[in-house]
């Protein structure tokens, strides 16, 4: 549980090898997790909750050594 500033912008990260990923929100690991839902690379997906009101920006995608 964390308490999120709405009148401020908030970074999260995902590093993705394989089937695992770590999550990141403000720099802080919030997620390390295995996931065998989607075998196929190279798309990704952005979602947010329907009564959510949600702005991305400055989105960067890179390949993990």
């Amino acid at each position: 549980n964390h308490i999120i500033s709405i009148k401020a912008w908030q970074t999260l990260q995902v590093v993705a090898r394989g089937n695992r990923f770590k999550i990141f929100f403000n720099e802080q690991p919030v997620i390390d997790i295995s996931d065998e839902t989607f075998q196929v690379g190279g798309k990704i997906g952005l979602w947010t909750k329907a009564d959510a009101l949600t702005y991305f920006d400055d989105l960067k995608l890179s390949i993990a050594d």
